[in-house]
């Protein structure tokens, strides 16, 4: 191939060469990283209701968006004098919304340099990748062109920025694993903020168990889920879908295993521009 000693063959198999090289784009739980201020801790009394189920309840962000496939096209070979490959393995938290629709690019600027469809891997058919060629030019190369991967998800319907993802370096090429929940960013077209929340219960008639959720809720759709099996320790996002939710109330229910049901508190949380909520959730 012009410019490159790579086949495609040996490209693909340095993505599971290359696994170890992580990509991360930062969610930090800091407030500079989230632009507000700080946290807001709140302690709500133990005026609930209480709903007995037969199983667990279906509490999960809705990810579909109704974003239409985007026309991304590569540039014409003959145009650029350089080019990159860049690889990225799909997490296992994106592949349950991958279909052939699914496609991967990257920019520099406003300008597509390449796509990729996606790839079954030819050592276990479960991975996906995404392997791009991308076009750059000398004027890419000296100035370290910063460049941005974008993903649409065709399960989802809706399109993941990343800017800043790498820079142009000619003949490079990146393998990364994508290798974050899903997804950690408010980038896609759906979700364009969030918060985070942690919670601390207080009298619980219960003993967690590792199966227990918490779950809040805007507006009553699920915007945040949690899970009991590390006692809720981890941060729970809340996904925002612009920050004109400002002011909207959170309502906030927590299944018990044990007890087979959940508690639906009466109080509610408003979203303040602080970045993070502290809870105690009193029964």
């Amino acid at each position: 191939m012009e410019n490159s000693k790579w086949n495609i063959a040996n490209v693909r198999l340095l993505a599971v060469l290359m696994g170890l090289l992580t990509l991360c784009w930062s969610c930090s739980s800091d407030d500079d990283d989230n632009g507000g201020s700080e946290s807001d801790n709140q302690s709500l009394s133990g005026a609930y209701t209480f709903t007995a189920t037969e199983g667990f309840p279906d509490w999960q962000v809705d990810w579909v968006g109704n974003e239409e496939a985007p026309k991304w096209e590569s540039p014409a070979a003959n145009l650029f004098e350089e080019r990159m490959y860049v690889i990225i393995k799909l997490s296992n938290d994106y592949i349950d919304y991958s279909t052939n629709e699914d496609r991967m690019a990257v920019f520099v600027g406003d300008e597509c340099r390449g796509v990729s469809k996606r790839n079954l891997s030819d050592f276990d058919m479960t991975d996906i990748y995404f392997t791009i060629l991308v076009a750059g030019n000398k004027y890419d190369s000296e100035n370290m062109a910063s460049l941005t991967l974008k993903y649409y998800s065709g399960g989802m319907h809706q399109t993941f920025t990343f800017p800043g993802f790498h820079n142009f370096a000619p003949d490079d090429i990146v393998g990364d694993t994508w290798d974050q929940s899903l997804p950690l960013s408010p980038s896609g077209s759906k979700y364009q903020d969030f918060k985070l929340m942690s919670i601390q219960l207080k009298d619980a008639p219960f003993s967690v168990a590792p199966s227990d959720n918490f779950a809040v809720f805007i507006d009553g759709e699920c915007r945040g889920v949690g899970y009991g099996y590390n006692q809720f320790e981890d941060d729970i996002y809340i996904w925002l879908k612009s920050e004109e939710e400002e002011g909207k109330k959170m309502q906030l229910r927590y299944y018990s295993v044990e007890k087979q049901g959940y508690y639906t508190w009466e109080e509610t949380i408003e979203i303040t521009q602080a970045n993070r909520f502290e809870e105690t959730l009193e029964f």
